[in-house]
């Protein structure tokens, strides 16, 4: 079975929360989201763009914290952002009941390890809270092409019973 590269916010020496963040409530979906990056094709690109997703929505936005609980890639990396238990900073008004997982790059493209990365978080998260959360993209609750339309067809075809709008 694929076990993707898990990597610690420790590990990455991604700095703490600048101030306190709420508890989230129980999780009814996964929500997935593109960086509108490149794809990284190195774990040392990937660990420097999550950093500057930080810095970005810490200095450049001034938000509490990373807005994601995970970034994932194409090498097979899962990259741990917000706490889990914390309320998430990624689609304004689905924020507090969802978890929200972040793919590096525009979203254009759905190769490499992806497809096994997304079917683990997802089967991790499930092991978490239970199965069946919804899945969705974040243009399903808001006007952002988010993810990228390969991505978001990759998620349709692994869980066309689960997607907030069904395929």
């Amino acid at each position: 079975p694929f076990t993707p590269n898990v990597i610690t916010r420790e590990h990455m020496r991604l700095p703490p929360p600048v101030k306190r963040i709420a508890r989230a409530k129980r999780p009814i979906g996964i929500m997935f989201h593109c960086t509108d990056g490149v794809c990284p094709d190195t774990e040392k690109r990937a660990s420097f763009a999550w950093h500057a997703t930080y810095n970005w929505h810490v200095n450049g936005k001034h938000w509490r914290d990373i807005a994601y609980h995970y970034a994932i890639n194409e090498l097979g990396m899962v990259m741990q952002g917000r706490a889990l238990d914390r309320v998430a900073g990624a689609a304004k008004g689905h924020n507090v009941t969802w978890k929200h997982i972040v793919v590096q790059g525009k979203g254009d493209r759905a190769g490499g390890l992806l497809r096994e990365t997304i079917a683990w978080v997802v089967a991790d998260l499930d092991k978490l809270y239970g199965p069946g959360l919804k899945i969705a993209g974040h243009r399903d609750v808001s006007s952002k092409p988010c993810p990228g339309d390969a991505v978001y067809a990759l998620l349709q075809d692994m869980f066309p019973e689960r997607m907030l709008v069904k395929p």
